[in-house]
This record gives structure tokens, C-alpha cells and sequence, in this order.
């Protein structure tokens, strides 16, 4: 237990340090980064469109659907600005629980002040048809950093309007390695943690905790003609034993992905 408090009182004050640093380093080149936004900003529209075919729906941990799902994600993007809207359909369902559409339309700026980068963005969560799942939307905040060929990577997800508060955060170490010019393998380790109000809405547990890890794998071909094919596999940890018991101990899915970008 006291192990348990003693890291997830470090992962708070790792999160934290991020957005303190994140906020004075903003402060202290508000102007520069201004400037460099202006000066790498390219006004080039582009838009792509993709399928992920999933063995079931896992969403930080929690098993919304228990079978075969679409994903389908069409996005657009201009200069720093991307918008889209991705889905979620159940195919198939081990229980029988067969949702309706999810449709979560999202909106994001990217920039960087020096070697990091940082992405805001906002997506509504819209569950056509379930009123156990009502209309929500969350703010984030993603601050990375790149080391030699691996991206440090931080995500702070912050809900403000079902659940007024609700924190869900992630701390990863990103790897990529291009094996030629048609393959690239990309794998990450991802620890997460949930605050109180997030915990309770979305799990069942009233309390701040680490939630899990997961490691993640993928090899993406991409031929010629903006096309690729991504397999891909995340293999989950939960770390608290009270989270165990309502995410499973172990949770994990593999997928295909198949999309194009032009």
C-alpha cells in the first residue's frame, strides 16, 4: 500500500513538472515561439482517411466492447491545424452487447517551442443512442521531447463537461525505426494514471491511482500512393489491485489498420 501512494504521488509530481515546465517556458518565449510558429507553419492542405479492424474496443484500460470492432478515423489538416472525426462500430460481441455508433469529432493546434513539441486539442466523446454513456468532451494537453531515435511524451486528458474535473494521464517512451523504404516498426511503453473523479466515473473506484501500463507494437508497409497497412498489438498491465478487479488484470487487443494519406 505505502508502495502504491509513494508512486502515485511521483507520477502527479511528474505531471506536474511537465506542465510547470510546459507553462514557464511558454511565459518565457511567448514571443519567439510566436514567431517560430509563423515561420515553420506551412499552408498545405492534406487530408487522409483510415480503418482500424480491432479484437475489441479498449479504452484506457476499460473493455467498452467485447468483440470485433470498426474504427474508421477521416481527418483533415491545414498548416498547424488538423480536424476529423473517428467511430467506433461493434461487428461482434461476446456478450451480446451490441453498442451503437460512436462518432467523437476532434479538432488540434501543433507547434514547438525549440526541441519540444506540443499539441492542444479537443474532442467530443457523442455515444449515438446510449444513455448510459451521455455526451462528454475532453481538453488535452501533449508535450514531447525527442532523445536520440526514442520521444519522451506526456498527455493530459482533462474532462469538462459530464465529469467536470475527471484527469486521465500518460507518460510514454516512444521508439521508431525506419527499416526501408516500404516498412517502419514503431513500439512504446505507456504508464497511465486516473485521478479521483475520473476513477469514479469511468471505473467505479473513488480514488487517484496509477491504472496501468501497456506496451505496443506495430509494423507499418506503406507502398506506393500514400497507402499502408499497420498491424499492431497493445499488451496492458493493471498495477492496482482495486483497478484490477473492475479492468481485468491483464488487458490487451490486436488490430489491422489499412488507411491512405494524400
Amino acid at each position: 500500500m505505502l508502495l502504491f501512494k509513494v508512486q502515485e504521488m511521483l507520477m502527479i509530481r511528474v505531471t506536474t513538472l511537465v506542465f510547470g515546465l510546459f507553462l514557464a517556458g511558454f511565459n518565457g518565449v511567448c514571443q519567439d515561439s510566436v514567431q517560430l510558429v509563423k515561420e515553420t507553419t506551412v499552408n498545405k492542405f492534406s487530408w487522409g482517411f483510415s480503418t482500424d479492424i480491432n479484437s475489441k474496443f479498449l479504452w484506457r484500460g476499460v473493455s467498452v466492447n467485447d468483440g470485433l470492432v470498426l474504427q474508421p478515423d477521416l481527418s483533415a489538416s491545414y498548416g498547424n491545424f488538423t480536424a476529423g472525426i473517428w467511430s467506433n462500430t461493434t461487428i461482434y460481441d461476446r456478450h451480446h452487447d451490441l453498442k451503437d455508433i460512436e462518432l467523437d469529432p476532434y479538432i488540434s493546434y501543433s507547434w514547438s517551442i525549440g526541441n519540444f513539441q506540443i499539441e492542444n486539442s479537443v474532442m467530443v466523446f457523442n455515444c449515438v443512442g446510449q444513455q448510459v454513456s451521455p455526451t462528454t468532451a475532453e481538453v488535452y494537453l501533449g508535450v514531447s521531447y525527442p532523445i536520440g531515435d526514442f520521444i519522451l511524451n506526456t498527455i493530459i486528458a482533462a474532462d469538462f463537461v459530464s465529469c467536470f474535473g475527471a484527469l486521465y494521464v500518460e507518460h510514454g517512451l516512444f521508439y521508431e525505426k525506419q527499416l526501408n523504404d516500404q516498412f517502419t516498426f514503431g513500439s512504446s511503453a505507456v504508464l497511465a494514471w486516473g485521478n479521483a473523479k475520473f476513477n469514479d466515473f469511468y471505473i467505479g473506484t473513488t480514488k487517484t491511482s496509477m491504472n496501468l501500463i501497456s506496451l505496443n507494437a506495430e509494423l507499418t508497409y506503406s507502398p506506393k500512393g500514400g497507402i499502408y497497412f499497420m498491424p499492431h498489438v497493445q499488451l496492458g498491465r493493471t498495477i492496482n489491485s482495486e483497478i484490477s478487479s473492475f479492468l481485468g488484470e491483464y488487458p490487451w487487443y490486436c488490430g489491422l489498420m489499412v488507411g491512405f494519406e494524400l
